[in-house]
């Protein structure tokens, strides 16, 4: 419920401010109420017209949906204007948005051989979670999986069909694997990038982007492919906008592999 909770707020946080008085944009953050208001990028056009376009946060980092004019006031040289001397119109910008999400499956089989059924269970549950019976198609899933070989799987293509989704994972049998092996941090490598490409596609679409990898595993790597540190240069020199999880499963998990 929380992952649902955190995907639906950021979808409905972005927001835009138009107003017809003053051209000083806000700068940084914005201390009121206990909200936090951060600045994302300001336009002008005459006569007098000012655009902002923001996200509004709790302190601790919350988004914050479902505002309306009446929360918001505008102030020109510290002083108030009223809505009679500057019309001002929120507009949610959800329609423009893309969030898609990357799920990788570990099928190594120390996954396969103990614990398929959980696996398939907890993947259907985070996709359920994470796309709303609402969606408007701006939030998709993608699934791919890896084993011991030098490559990752697709499982199914970047949809917002959470039937399409959940079937693809109900497909999956123990023989999908040819190589019991598990090359991990080849799946995190290569993992990136597929997110990235999804990423700018939507950022050339000139839509609000941002995407997320998790991949559920055992934590620990044993093709011996790819090094950790070249994983972990992967995963930090992506795009602040996206963000990774990993989710362990198993007897075996490798707890600090996991946090790293």
């Amino acid at each position: 419920m929380s992952t649902r909770f955190f995907f639906l707020s950021l979808l409905t946080a972005f927001i835009f401010l138009f107003s017809s008085c003053g051209n000083d944009g806000p700068e940084g953050p914005i201390f009121t109420k206990g909200l936090n208001i951060i600045v994302q990028n300001e336009f002008e056009s005459l006569p007098a017209k000012v655009s902002v376009f923001f996200k509004v946060e709790t302190l601790d980092g919350k988004p914050v949906a479902g505002l309306t004019n009446d929360d918001f006031a505008i102030l020109e040289n510290d002083k108030l204007i009223s809505e009679d001397e500057a019309a001002r119109q929120i507009s949610p910008r959800a329609q423009r948005f893309g969030y898609s999400t990357l799920l990788i499956l570990d099928l190594s089989a120390s996954v396969t051989n103990n614990n398929l059924p959980r696996l398939k269970e907890a993947a259907k549950l985070f996709i359920n979670s994470v796309i709303p019976e609402d969606n408007d198609g701006s939030i998709e899933v993608g699934i791919s999986w890896f084993d011991g070989e030098d490559k990752l799987h697709e499982l199914h293509e970047f949809t917002s069909n959470k039937g399409a989704l959940t079937d693809a994972v109900d497909s999956i049998t123990p023989d999908i694997s040819r190589d019991n092996s598990t090359d991990l941090f080849g799946a995190v490598i290569k993992g990136v990038e597929v997110i990235e490409d999804v990423f700018f596609e939507y950022q050339n679409d000139d839509r609000i982007s941002a995407a997320s990898v998790v991949v559920f595993t055992d934590g620990t790597d044993q093709a011996a492919r790819f090094t950790e540190e070249r994983a972990l240069e992967a995963v930090g020199r992506v795009d602040e906008s996206i963000s990774f999880y990993s989710i362990g499963l198993g007897n075996e998990i490798d707890e600090a592999v996991l946090q790293r």
